[in-house]
């Protein structure tokens, strides 16, 4: 049987899966955007309308989705009882933000 403990940890396992396929998903269409959308690497308006309409969507949502687990699960953190029900959602979803801010800090780097 299932309790509400055991089931606030499927949902933060469900959660943190659902970061970890949107991110892929957003890393894959962006290293095969010219085979799937014919977008080529020097066109700036192609690149921009695939950047905002589908690369940083999913980006954004899987750090958000990253950001509610690091909250559920360091609110509730006395009251999980399994030890790696809590740790391994807890490193993928810092693992996925140190990814963003790394991104972040790649794009926004001066080229010298």
């Amino acid at each position: 049987m299932i309790n509400k403990r055991n089931k606030k940890q499927i949902i933060d396992i469900i959660l943190i899966g659902v970061a970890i396929l949107s991110l892929l998903i957003a890393l894959i269409l962006n290293y095969y955007r010219f085979q799937f959308f014919g977008v080529h690497e020097g066109d700036a308006a192609n690149n921009f309308s695939f950047n905002v309409s589908i690369f940083i969507p999913l980006v954004l949502l899987s750090v958000l989705l990253s950001l509610i687990v690091n909250y559920r699960i360091s609110t509730n953190w006395k009251m999980r009882t399994i030890l790696w029900m809590k740790l391994i959602p807890l490193i993928i979803s810092c693992l996925i933000i140190l990814l963003f801010i790394f991104q972040i800090i790649r794009i926004f780097r001066v080229s010298e």
